[in-house]
């Protein structure tokens, strides 16, 4: 007897499919958490569930679904990323938790509005724990009876597969700019993978190039030689894939010290080659004295790439460094484990274990002031500008475009908290920090706040026209 193909596109780890539960998420890390295996249903239950827990189309930086789950329905995490693209949520694993193959799918759409100097599109937005566990495969054609099929039948399952396929790679394409919400190496290390062999998303570099923030790093503010060494190689690799080995310099001639510009010492790296390749960068840190940020030049020669917008390779080219990132993964080895990733980056920075000193537990003198804030400020975090909005949120209208380093006058030092809202614990750090008042993960709280776009500013720019700024751009 031939019996009919069923399709389940599915990633079933076994047992009985339930569907995933939705609660209230802890007021820090998101407004609604779902877990539990991914069934058919759940994303109209998370349709229903956005305006019970406040999430909104305007500023959604900080609008996020905490997510833990073995997996389930391929085609059921499409559509719950459709959703998290179209209303800008973002994706969070907590400590501890996993998140795997239909999961990761999802997970992978978290995204949010207007991200300020990136593009006007949904941009990544996905963040997950130094415990927690993010593994991803290939779908699998599961059937739901055995027996003899039928040619029409298998044709038919066949199309129905490369259907479910082709709709994951149009929402996997989905971003902002030439940014993608899946990067097509991710897409193929996951197809590499079937059934109990995951790929694990495990590393600095990993999480890195895919634009996976991570909660629970503590990265001291230091630029070594050595941290500008794996910078060079890691600046041009993640744009276009993940390379996890990076050789270690071969003499200290590769990385010296040539200066020193606005209080931060400028280090020229040469290298690592490859082939004939020029491989220069020039570099000058910020985050010990000033705003957490990166500046600098160079060409990268098997990349064809020039870092920031200059090469810079003369004598005195050291003020045309630009902009690179805030993102100091960029000074660790790519295969660096996220659970090693401090103890790793103490050792680059010659830190004692357990001194203080991470990117979270420190502010840069402007976030300090937070609510006392006036007089003049300078634009930074920015490649190339920020946009003056008429309104303090993300969403206003765009009044001029204010170009990175440029000076503006701040109308009144009151603190203007986003149109849409900030939480009570944001706006209590930002009373108690003028006079040295935060310090540890309080500081860290506050940097977190101000970095989504918590706190606006009514200035004045050079062209004298009015207007607000975020404080996550503006610096002493």
């Amino acid at each position: 007897m031939i019996r009919l193909l069923l399709i389940c596109l599915s990633l079933w780890l076994g047992g009985a499919a339930v569907a995933a539960s939705f609660e209230p998420g802890p007021p820090d890390q998101c407004q609604l958490r779902m877990s539990g295996p991914i069934v058919p249903g759940d994303a109209e239950a998370l349709r229903a569930r956005l305006d019970a827990y406040y999430f909104d189309d305007g500023e959604t930086s900080d609008q996020f679904l905490c997510v833990a789950s073995p997996g389930g329905s391929f085609s059921e995490a499409i559509k719950l990323g459709k959703i998290l693209i179209k209303e800008g949520i973002g994706t969070r694993i907590e400590a501890g938790q996993s998140c795997l193959s239909a999961c990761a799918v999802a997970f992978m759409m978290g995204s949010k509005f207007f991200y300020e100097g990136v593009g006007d599109g949904q941009n990544a937005n996905r963040h997950m724990h130094v415990t927690s566990r993010l593994g991803f495969h290939r779908p699998e054609l599961k059937l739901a009876q055995e027996g003899v099929f039928d040619t029409a039948a298998v044709e038919q399952s066949f199309d129905v597969a490369i259907q479910a396929t082709l709709e994951f790679v149009r929402v996997a394409n989905e971003g902002s700019g030439i940014s993608t919400m899946v990067p097509p190496d991710l897409i193929e290390a996951m197809f590499e993978h079937k059934g109990e062999d995951f790929y694990f998303v495990e590393t600095t570099g990993q999480t890195a190039r895919w634009d996976i923030k991570v909660d629970g790093l503590n990265l001291p503010h230091v630029m070594t030689p050595l941290a500008a060494w794996y910078a060079c190689a890691n600046i041009p690799v993640w744009k276009t894939r993940y390379e996890p080995e990076v050789p270690p310099p071969e003499g200290d001639w590769q990385v010296q010290r040539v200066g020193q510009e606005q209080g931060a010492p400028v280090y020229e790296v040469l290298g690592p080659f490859q082939s004939d390749a020029e491989h220069f960068c020039r570099f000058r840190y910020t985050g010990a004295n000033g705003p957490n940020a990166l500046y600098g030049c160079g060409l990268l020669g098997r990349e064809n790439q020039i870092v920031g917008t200059s090469i810079c390779m003369g004598q005195g080219d050291e003020g045309r460094m630009d902009y690179i990132t805030s993102d100091l993964r960029v000074f660790l080895p790519p295969a660096t484990p996220l659970t090693q990733a401090d103890a790793v980056a103490r050792r680059i920075a010659g830190m004692p274990a357990g001194q203080e000193g991470g990117a979270p537990d420190r502010l840069d003198r402007f976030r300090a002031g937070c609510a006392t804030n006036g007089g003049q400020a300078f634009v930074t975090n920015v490649r190339n500008f920020t946009n003056l909005r008429r309104n303090a949120t993300i969403g206003s209208d765009t009044l001029e475009q204010v170009p990175l380093d440029a000076r503006v006058a701040i109308i009144a030092p009151r603190v203007v908290p986003d149109l849409g809202g900030i939480s009570a614990r944001c706006r209590d750090l930002c009373q108690r920090a003028p006079g040295g008042g935060l310090a540890g993960r309080e500081a860290g709280a506050l940097n977190a706040c101000f970095d989504a776009n918590a706190f606006w500013y009514r200035v004045q720019t050079g062209t004298g026209r009015l207007g607000y700024l975020s404080g996550k751009f503006l610096r002493r």
